[in-house]
């Protein structure tokens, strides 16, 4: 596989997984607003301690991050291609960047926590974690969990158009009718409060393009960088930049820590991000 390609792969299945780092816990003004996130308070209050302290969190993802990443196209009986293949895709991580976790506290013999109906819809930055709210598997295209991460949206302004009208209220597609289109590979607006509100951010792929973009920059990095590594001069500012002796013979490679570009020199254990992701 191209490395391009390779690397637009990678992104679309390791974002699935939440890199174990601390994070600042917060909520959005309408969290606590519904019945179901008060009834699982006791384990919300327990996952955002997780969070804060940096523990691991895969095992309350979907087992599915273990095996589904993305799928080939495939044909249908009379050779044409299928549409969107969502079974092998995160639906709320690709068009809305947030993570669902089961909000089952034991954690089975495979490793995961119980698939439970109720989940808890978070999102994840490096250094700050936003709880959107509590749903359920129906949120993803009841349009609740659309209207929960946009009025979020809304409150942060960074998503929303400035100087673009909303659309007319007549002319407004529902929450749920939103999700039917985005469910084709179609990214969509919202109006909320008469603000203009970026919706779901996709490919016609049903893929992020977040994804896409830091899979160029890596590419971009890697033919802008590697060719310098033999350079001695080259590698010692570097050390030197982050106030590091570089060893006598070093021996340099290339590594990904989840959508993290690493340049690893083995002899001195030293890594530098050479192109950081977003979570």
């Amino acid at each position: 596989m191209h490395l391009s390609k390779l690397l637009y792969h990678y992104m679309g299945w390791v974002d699935r997984f939440i890199p174990p780092r601390a994070r600042d816990v917060g909520t959005w003004s309408g969290f606590w607003q519904t019945g179901k996130a008060v009834r699982h308070m006791e384990v919300i209050l327990e996952l955002a301690q997780k969070i804060k302290n940096g523990k691991k969190l895969n095992r309350y993802l979907s087992d599915r991050v273990a095996t589904k990443g993305y799928m080939r196209p495939s044909l249908d009986k009379i050779g044409k291609i299928k549409g969107i293949q969502w079974g092998s895709k995160d639906y709320a991580l690709n068009l809305y960047e947030v993570h669902h976790l089961h909000l089952d506290p034991k954690i089975g013999a495979r490793g995961w926590s119980k698939r439970t109906n109720d989940l808890l819809f978070v999102v994840f930055g490096r250094d700050a974690a936003v709880l959107i709210m509590v749903g359920n598997h129906k949120s993803f295209d009841d349009g609740s969990l659309a209207d929960a991460i946009t009025r979020y949206r809304a409150e942060t302004g960074r998503y929303e158009l400035k100087g673009v009208l909303p659309p007319a209220r007549d002319d407004e597609l529902s929450f749920s009718q939103q999700n039917s289109i985005q469910r084709r590979g179609i990214s969509t607006i919202y109006n909320v409060d008469g603000k203009t509100i970026i919706g779901a951010s996709q490919s016609t792929a049903g893929t992020s393009m977040h994804h896409t973009r830091h899979a160029a920059d890596i590419k971009r990095v890697l033919n802008k960088e590697d060719s310098k590594i033999d350079d001695p001069n080259y590698t010692k500012t570097l050390f030197q930049y982050y106030g590091l002796q570089p060893p006598e013979n070093p021996t340099y490679e290339w590594k990904m820590s989840f959508g993290d570009l690493l340049l690893f020199e083995k002899s001195s254990g030293s890594t530098f991000n050479f192109a950081q992701w977003r979570r």
